[in-house]
């Protein structure tokens, strides 16, 4: 099993969110999770936290960063699609008692 590497995202000193990343086997990372703070929003934070993703993935030589994003999302979709993430699929997965996840998957390639 691998482990999951989580990030807390600071500004001025203060918690303004945190992302969540798994290396998988296929040597890609898995950005789990990625959440800021209402109020940490429009900082540019997100773009900020890409980054150091996109670095920590070359200094490791993993080609790509990619995430599910619920398809009703449309802010976390436009944050995606701003800092350079694309669409590749769509994607359904039935998480039991009737219930789906209805995702589209996103990738940002590093250039490694």
């Amino acid at each position: 099993m691998r482990t999951f590497i989580y990030f807390i995202i600071s500004e001025n000193g203060k918690d303004a969110g945190y992302c969540g990343v798994q290396v998988k086997e296929d040597n890609s990372l898995y950005l789990s999770k990625m959440y800021l703070l209402k109020e940490a929003r429009g900082h540019r934070l997100f773009e900020q936290m890409t980054n150091h993703l996109v670095k920590l993935c070359r200094d490791k030589g993993i080609n790509r960063i990619w995430l599910t994003v619920n398809k009703h999302n449309g802010r976390a979709i436009a944050a995606y699609d701003k800092n350079g993430y694309r669409n590749i699929k769509s994607q359904t997965t039935d998480i039991g008692e009737g219930f789906v996840m209805d995702d589209y998957v996103f990738e940002l390639k590093t250039d490694c």
